[in-house]
């Protein structure tokens, strides 16, 4: 039964500080006690205090969802909404102060069943100098809404028409983080297969979000092995080249890479040693995790 228009769904596991931080900022913000927006938070197996700083918060829903993983988490949301709207709001986000009104623009033009909007990064602590400023930001140089075209969904920020789900199934199990694996790709399968079903997606570069960026995501690790994420998972996915390919491609790049970053390296005072083993490593990585998909790839939809 639908009692409101819009479900706002939380996922969280054993961060219940920064949740604090994301509820604080829905809360400010929230139109009015008659509001057709809900909010639900998916505890997905916290075993930290994540329930008691939930019950400090009125008219929020909550659910425990047992089985770890964002996608569980996911559709566990999908499973509890009560709305003609999901939106898939990320633990670690703030919001603009104009967040419900521009998901409401967007909903209401009527021509959309499903949409994003853009992220921009915020820190707890001090940014190194060598991650660039383009990090953990989505740029678009639209002001109005539009088609998504080519461009991605952010997984950060994301809202589905929920009758969509049964046209498309739910989450994929294997793709998406858990706990501390990372991963990806569940987002992109959902949206592959609403472009196959020619369902009109749409992108409001006003309707922002601010992402938290991690200390993890901090290091020099945390880059090499989101690469190897996204190329398996995308793998898994869409395919791609075979496996000649993706074992000769890192070897082929390896002399010229060399060469070329060794150059910057030495000329560039902004090019620290994190850039330069990132770019000299990233290709091993990449085809790593592109040949892991592959050979996941039968298991998982075959």
């Amino acid at each position: 039964m639908v009692t409101k228009k819009y479900s706002i769904i939380v996922c969280t596991r054993n961060r219940s500080e920064i949740l604090e931080i994301c509820l604080n900022e829905l809360y400010q913000y929230y139109p009015d006690k008659q509001s057709d927006f809900e909010i639900l938070v998916i505890d997905n197996g916290s075993v930290d205090n994540t329930r008691s700083v939930i019950d400090h918060f009125n008219q929020i829903k909550y659910y425990f969802e047992g089985t770890v993983g964002l996608s569980a988490a996911r559709n566990r949301g999908i499973k509890e909404a009560n709305s003609e709207w999901i939106i898939f709001l990320d633990d670690d986000c703030k919001i603009d102060s104009k967040f419900y009104i521009e998901i409401r623009k967007i909903a209401d033009l009527q021509i959309y069943e499903a949409f994003t909007g853009i992220f921009k990064p915020w820190y707890r602590q001090r940014k190194p100098d060598w991650i660039p400023d383009s990090f953990g930001r989505k740029k678009i140089f639209a002001t109005e809404i539009q088609d998504l075209g080519r461009d991605y969904v952010s997984g950060g920020i994301m809202g589905f028409k929920k009758n969509l789900f049964n046209q498309t199934g739910l989450f994929p199990l294997h793709l998406g983080m858990k706990d501390s694996k990372i991963g990806y790709g569940e987002e992109t399968y959902i949206i592959e297969k609403l472009k196959n079903l020619k369902v009109r997606i749409g992108i409001n570069p006003n309707l922002i979000i601010y992402h938290l960026v991690r200390s993890e995501k901090l290091t020099l690790q945390w880059h090499l092995r989101s690469q190897f994420a996204h190329h398996r998972d995308s793998y898994i996915i869409k395919g791609g080249k075979g496996y000649v390919y993706l074992v000769a491609y890192p070897i082929i790049l390896l002399i010229p890479n060399l060469f070329l970053r060794g150059i910057k390296f030495s000329t560039d005072p902004l090019y620290k040693w994190q850039n330069f083993v990132f770019e000299m490593l990233e290709p091993f990585y990449a085809s790593a995790g592109a040949i892991k998909g592959k050979l996941s790839q039968n298991d998982h939809f075959s």
